[in-house]
């Protein structure tokens, strides 16, 4: 049932091109995912989102262009041109951030390199996390996962050449 779920949550959160990706990676609750147009020859986007059965999704997405986080929830009918804010918290860090409706079912948020790299290093080391919409509801972000993925997401979007979100998180291992 969770990869039925996840096949129909990849295909919501991915732009409708032909060859978009299976997941590269799936740990805990995140999964990690890329587009690459040209037969693997270059990574055109690279998506790292969280999949729950009853929640809302979270991406955090980048291609050759931007930065973006989705928020996806097969539940809502999101009326055109609605706008709000989404409030991320996890410790001491919190952000507002302005979202809008892309369609019915997802809400986009631009971001910026500087807000997208301190944000994946606290969801990087983060024992909880969580978003809410306006000052109304409140929904946790799954964490189970997430440093190993977005160390994934990490090096995808440095191959992507647009922007370098930090070295990985933990123990490193090299042969240097």
């Amino acid at each position: 049932m969770k990869l039925r779920y996840l096949a129909i949550a990849i295909l919501a959160a991915m732009p409708r091109i032909a060859n978009a990706s299976t997941p590269d990676n799936i740990v805990g609750d995140w999964l990690l995912t890329h587009i690459s147009q040209d037969d693997e020859i270059h990574t055109h986007m690279c998506g790292a989102m969280t999949v729950t059965k009853d929640n809302t999704d979270f991406l955090l997405r980048d291609d050759e262009r931007h930065a973006e986080i989705r928020l996806i929830n097969n539940k809502w009918n999101l009326p055109s041109k609605i706008e709000g804010i989404v409030s991320i918290k996890s410790g001491k860090y919190q952000r507002d951030f302005k979202a809008f409706g892309s369609d019915s079912t997802m809400l986009d948020i631009d971001i910026a390199e500087a807000d997208l790299k301190e944000l994946v290093a606290v969801l990087s080391s983060a024992r909880s996390a969580s978003m809410t919409f306006g000052k109304n509801k409140t929904q946790n972000i799954p964490i189970s996962g997430s440093a190993e993925i977005l160390n994934g997401f990490k090096d995808c979007v440095r191959h992507i050449g647009n922007m370098d979100l930090g070295d990985p998180v933990g123990q490193t291992n090299s042969p240097f």
